[in-house]
Formats: structure tokens, C-alpha cells, sequence
């Protein structure tokens, strides 16, 4: 089931599909009901309203581009640590710790991961908009709380502000250095996307892509369903892969590409954590980091319409492209999932585990409903 085949592309592609068919149900949750359930849920645990709708916003785009790993299943642990105190409830905002004109620097003081960085583009895009002749910003934010959730919502508006995004973000310590067997640094991914043209939001290219094989996320999914991780993605705590996600999550998640993933979650840890005063693989203790950057298209050519209709050029080229055997089509990063949300948009519903749904409206007070 996890081979590489041509119709997976790989092991995360056949994960992600693998999360599909569970043997479980799936029911058809209107995203308005899920909207108001999951807000609820988080204010009953302790955030505040303006937090609640930022959080669930980000779930619900995850639900939407069918990142699963990222969306309604986060709710359980989020009450966790909300309880803990692992994050900080009831916040009004960031502290600009400092603006020096190109780069804003932020402290999220432990706030959720998501509503730090919803409320640090509020201000990011408001002054690329006030100042048109600004080519690239660049915003760091340090001592994030779990967790900076599905960055490639965070790149699609940015493209929508006609805008490119470049992002790098750390979290704990659960990926194993390639040739190690110690768990170093975070899954750390690296977001890309680009204002391409186009009458659709599909038109904009999306690269997201954490440097571990599988995301923490898709191994909370398979340790849930009670399923094995793919074989090659997993270490245990003795150093042995193991395709357990318990004994997994005991030990650490694997880099894509052996050396190759491993050296992007080093950049991302340098960039992420050191950049901005955060966490630092297992050298420095903090909170989650991350720094994104801004960039105009026309920021060397000084016309932005120029160059997003090269990319267009660009992305149309690989759509007509020959697909080889095995694929029906070829596509270019984070189209599927922008036409997935397309299409969840226009029915006004997700599929959702019924099992996972029946838990969080069970948790709701007034026995769930």
C-alpha cells in the first residue's frame, strides 16, 4: 500500500490518500456547522472569540484543501494545552517588539501559533498596501505556542494580495538529522507561493512541504485509526524504524530525501528560531519561530502584471505537459488543493471521520449540543 506508484507520486501522496479510506464513515458537515462547532469548542476551552475564529479558520482551510493532518482532529490537543497553560489564552494582539521599516519583528508571548501569525499579516499586508513602492517586507515572530497550522492558507493570501510568499518555521524537536538517531529539530517546512494570473485562486502556485517525510499531524491520523506508519518514515526511541506511531512518536519522524530534507530543516531551524530569538532545534529552549518574507513580482523588472503572467505562462506550460504513465494529469504545487477548496466552497460542505466529529461535538457542554 505504500509503495511508490504513479498514481501516489510517493510516500506522503499515498499517505495522504491512504487517510481517505480509513475503516471508518465519513459524514457531510456543512462548513458553516463545522465553523460554529469548532469556534465553540475552542471557546469553551478557554480562548477568546476573536482567538476562536482565528484557529478555526485556520482548521477549517486545512479541512477544506484536504490536508487532513492539519485540520479538526488539532481540536483535542489544543483543549490540552490550553489547560496546561501551554498557550497563552485571551490576547488581544502582538507586540511589535521592532519595526524596522522592511522587517517587522513580533512576540507572540506564547500565544496560539495560528492567531499569531493571522494577526501578524493583518499588519504585514496593510503596509505593503499603504506603501506601494515597498518591494519586500520581511516579518519574524518568536516564542510562538502550538502550533503555526496549515502554512499554505498563509501563502494563498499572500498570493491573493498579489504577493510572494516565502516562509520557514520550526517546532519541537521530532525529526531525526539525517545519520542520527536523536531527534533535533522540528518537521519544519518551507512555504513558497506566487501570484500567477488567472480568473480562478487556483491560478496561484503553493509549494508547502515539511522536511520530514510525513508531518506529525498525518502520524496523530494513523496512531488514532489505530493504522501503521509507511515503513522508512520513523525511528523508535532505541534508534530502530519502527512503523508503529506510538513508538514513533516516542522516538522521530524520518527527513524527506535523507540529506536533502535533513539540511532544509537545518536552514529553517537557523532561519525560523536563531532569526528570531525562538527555539533552536535542542540548543536554545523557546517557543515556535518563524519568519516570512513579502516580495512584489515586479521587485527587479518594476512590473508586477510581467511577471505574474510569465508564471502563468510557467504553470500553463506544465498542465499541458505529457503526463507519463500512471498519472492522469500533471499538475503544479497546491493545485489540487486549491481545487478541492474550490469545490468544498461551492457544495458548502467537508467530509469529516465520524468517529473524530462524534468526539468534538461530544465535548461540547450541554451533552454536545
Amino acid at each position: 500500500m505504500w509503495k511508490k506508484d504513479g498514481k501516489s507520486g510517493g510516500v506522503s501522496q499515498a499517505l495522504n490518500e491512504e487517510l481517505d479510506t480509513f475503516d471508518t464513515e465519513f459524514l457531510e458537515v456543512s462548513i458553516e456547522e463545522v465553523r460554529s462547532i469548532s469556534t465553540r469548542y475552542l471557546e469553551e476551552s478557554g480562548f477568546n472569540r476573536d482567538e476562536a475564529e482565528l484557529t478555526t479558520r485556520n482548521l477549517l482551510e486545512a479541512e477544506l484543501a484536504e490536508k487532513r493532518s492539519h485540520g479538526i482532529i488539532r481540536l483535542p490537543d489544543l483543549r490540552k494545552l490550553i489547560a496546561s497553560g501551554d498557550i497563552r489564552t485571551n490576547t488581544s494582539g502582538l507586540s511589535l517588539v521592532r519595526d524596522g521599516g522592511d522587517a517587522l519583528h513580533f512576540d507572540a508571548e506564547y500565544q496560539s501559533g495560528s492567531v499569531a501569525l493571522y494577526r501578524s499579516l493583518e499588519v504585514a499586508f496593510a503596509r505593503m498596501r499603504e506603501q506601494p513602492d515597498r518591494n519586500i517586507l520581511v516579518t519574524g515572530i518568536k516564542d510562538m505556542s502550538y502550533a503555526s497550522g496549515y502554512i499554505g492558507d498563509y501563502a494563498r493570501m499572500a498570493a491573493e494580495e498579489g504577493l510572494l510568499f516565502l516562509s520557514f518555521f520550526n517546532s519541537p524537536p521530532i525529526l531525526i538529522p539525517h545519520g542520527s538517531r536523536d531527534p533535533q529539530w522540528g518537521t519544519d517546512p518551507v512555504t513558497f507561493s506566487f501570484p500567477a494570473q488567472g480568473s480562478e485562486s487556483s491560478a496561484s502556485m503553493v509549494h508547502d512541504s515539511a522536511s520530514s517525510v510525513i508531518t506529525w499531524g498525518a502520524m496523530m491520523n494513523l496512531k488514532r485509526e489505530g493504522k501503521e506508519l509507511p515503513p522508512g518514515v520513523a525511528l523508535d526511541e532505541e534508534g530502530n524504524e519502527t512503523r508503529s506511531p506510538v513508538e514513533g512518536m516516542k522516538g522521530g519522524l524520518l527527513s524527506m530525501g535523507e540529506h536533502k530534507g535533513s539540511g532544509m530543516a537545518l536552514m529553517v531551524e537557523l532561519m525560523a528560531g536563531a532569526l528570531t530569538g525562538s527555539r533552536v532545534g535542542t540548543v536554545v529552549d523557546g517557543g515556535w519561530g518563524g519568519t516570512y518574507i513579502l516580495i512584489r513580482p515586479g521587485v527587479f523588472l518594476g512590473d508586477d502584471e510581467k511577471v505574474s503572467a510569465q508564471g502563468s505562462e510557467l504553470l500553463t506550460a506544465l498542465n499541458e505537459s505529457r503526463p507519463r504513465g500512471g498519472y492522469d494529469r500533471v499538475r503544479y504545487p497546491g493545485q489540487q488543493s486549491q481545487e478541492r477548496r474550490n469545490s468544498h466552497l461551492k457544495n458548502g460542505s467537508i467530509r469529516l471521520p465520524s468517529i473524530l466529529w462524534s468526539d468534538i461535538r461530544n465535548g461540547l457542554r450541554a451533552n454536545g449540543q
